[in-house]
């Protein structure tokens, strides 16, 4: 586990830190987010099949134990940029292992929003966001396709390749 803020003079600052997580891939995607103890939002636009289409197409490494990496941009960003961050850093979205690093330490993520991106098989942009609740203790899940972009507040997760 490592912590560490990179500073730069002409921009925002920039988090990095990452975080070991043990990932059940055998697992239906499904059964990760009902172990989460969040409000779970699952919202389906455009050709997307329905909600079970856009949780399935969840990306699964194959890696049951992987460090997850989180870094922030310092503006916004569309998805194809993202996609481009992640490529520099050498690293690839895990939504399963970005879920599992907020089950395992949610007090640590209790003031951080989250998020991590992908593509489902038609190529449309999918992403997941873990934010904290601001009424109740807990967090929100939300998985949705979107084609909009990121805001800076975000920290995107990915792991390596």
């Amino acid at each position: 586990m490592s912590n560490k803020a990179q500073f730069d003079s002409n921009s925002l600052v920039q988090f990095e830190f990452s975080r070991q997580v043990e990932v059940d891939r055998s697992r239906d995607p499904w059964f990760i987010i009902d172990r989460l103890d969040m409000d779970v939002s699952v919202e389906h636009f455009d050709d997307c099949a329905d909600q079970n289409d856009l949780v399935l197409s969840m990306k699964r490494n194959k890696e049951n134990s992987v460090e997850v990496f989180y870094f922030s941009l310092d503006r916004f960003v569309s998805g194809n940029e993202l996609e481009q961050e992640y490529k520099n850093r050498g690293l690839i979205s895990d939504p399963y292992a970005h879920i599992q690093a907020v089950i395992d330490d949610p007090n640590f993520f209790s003031r951080l929003l989250t998020a991590s991106q992908w593509r489902d098989p038609k190529g449309k942009l999918c992403r997941c966001t873990i934010t904290p609740r601001h009424d109740m203790p807990g967090f929100k899940l939300c998985i949705n396709t979107y084609n909009t972009g990121w805001l800076w507040t975000f920290l995107f997760a990915g792991i390596r390749p």
